[in-house]
């Protein structure tokens, strides 16, 4: 059948022509008027928001669906995340719309428009409904937000030793304190190391042995920081067998 199409909602078979899609689920072929012996139909198609033309190939109405895709969720207070919105076809093909988006709980995140999208501000620990409304269509889908205390960040480390100043041969153990912004300590992993390993041999638990006279920096390290401390180590040499050493132990 040949066709014309008009502006994609009308068309008018050719003379003595009948539309083979009359009855297909797309339309509703309803015949207007007969003028001149052509035969006009107006094709009546739902596609979300407005009128379209049967097209080809027949298949179900083009129905508009919501989707909302945030960057990130869970979230952590502080943070900011971007929010896609859209109205798509069944073939996945965006289409014209207009958004509203709310936020059921304000105090914990926040919705605002950035250019041609969203970004969603989490503020505080908590649960949170994004309510996005399509205005043409009236369709609207939520989104939960979930919002978590933001993790612990390191501010200060601290060398624990018994002592400093310790005999060749000795074996001792140094152990590293981590706190957060606040004062509280907090568990953070440290790598440990020795300025001079050929006098003090230091391993990856804190322990530590004394090789050879000499003094060293001790240092601990927060992993995945540059967050350090650092302790000043002397090893001495026994001057007899019985123990006896010309040393101060502090």
């Amino acid at each position: 059948m040949a066709t014309r199409k008009f502006g994609g909602r009308f068309q008018i078979p050719a003379v003595g022509d009948t539309c083979s899609r009359r009855h297909c689920q797309n339309c509703v072929g309803v015949p207007m008027q007969r003028l001149k012996g052509v035969s006009v139909w107006m094709t009546l198609v739902f596609a979300g928001f407005g009128l379209s033309g049967c097209g080809g190939g027949g298949g179900s109405p083009i129905v508009g669906s919501l989707r909302a895709v945030l960057e990130r969720n869970p979230m952590q207070a502080g943070e900011v995340a971007s929010l896609q919105v859209a109205l798509v076809d069944t073939a996945n093909r965006p289409l014209p719309a207009e958004f509203q988006i709310e936020s059921s709980a304000p105090l914990i995140a926040q919705v605002e428009s950035a250019g041609d999208g969203y970004v969603v501000r989490a503020l505080a620990p908590g649960r949170a409904r994004l309510i996005v409304r399509e205005r043409r269509t009236g369709q609207q889908m939520q989104l939960e937000v979930v919002v978590a205390q933001p993790a612990p960040t390191a501010a200060r480390v601290e060398i624990i030793a018994e002592r400093t100043t310790f005999l060749i041969g000795e074996r001792t153990q140094f152990r590293a304190i981590v706190y957060d912004q606040t004062g509280q300590p907090i568990n953070a992993p440290i790598l440990w190391s020795s300025s001079n390993p050929s006098i003090i041999r230091i391993y990856s638990s804190g322990a530590a042995d004394a090789l050879a006279e000499g003094t060293v920096q001790i240092t601990a390290l927060v992993r995945a920081t540059t967050l350090q401390a650092s302790l000043t180590v002397q090893v001495a040499r026994a001057l007899s067998e019985t123990g006896d050493v010309d040393l101060e132990i502090r």
